[in-house]
């Protein structure tokens, strides 16, 4: 049961990211926008807690650079969605190989199968990304990392159909 619901969530999620791919790449870079900005706020308040250190000129200057480059890309997300474009392809990649691990883990399982199409697509659409950089930002990543998620769903819902209905038919 446990798999057709975790199947089913990503399907919804894979879903909703492909019928929305500009909000979902604009949420992704207002994220990464947002994070920056934060994690260089911190690096200059820490720097001012070290002045005397040796390093605490160019660790202004660092953080400087990530709050302004998060402040850039929370104030214009798309310009930002090609470092979100990387970003997504080597999620994908690694989201592929962790998928490929567990069909082939649970191999014996009917539906194992269906995960590792699901894996094997997934890296594709992750090598794609970076295939097809810089236009792949302009190609909503968001949308292709929603067709991975909803691949990957449909690969659980396949293993909890194929555990379905190996209880319904019983001990072989």
């Amino acid at each position: 049961m446990e798999f057709l619901v975790l199947g089913v969530l990503l399907v919804v999620c894979g879903v909703a990211a492909m019928l929305a791919p500009h909000y979902s790449t604009v949420a992704a870079s207002t994220i990464l926008g947002s994070t920056l900005t934060f994690a260089g706020a911190a690096t200059m308040l820490q720097a001012m807690r070290v002045r005397h250190w040796a390093g605490f000129s160019w660790q202004m200057v660092l953080g400087a650079v990530e709050v302004v480059g998060g402040i850039f890309i929370v104030l214009t997300p798309m310009k930002g969605a090609a470092a979100i474009a990387l970003l997504i392809a080597i999620v994908l990649f690694v989201q592929g190989v962790t998928q490929m691990g567990v069909a082939v883990r649970t191999r014996p399982a009917a539906g194992w199968s269906w995960l590792l199409g699901a894996s094997l697509a997934t890296i594709l659409i992750g090598a794609a990304l970076v295939v097809r950089f810089p236009y792949a930002a302009v190609e909503a990543p968001g949308a292709m990392a929603g067709v991975a998620l909803a691949l990957g769903g449909l690969g659980y819902i396949m293993i909890a159909v194929g555990l379905l209905k190996a209880k319904v038919k019983g001990p072989s």
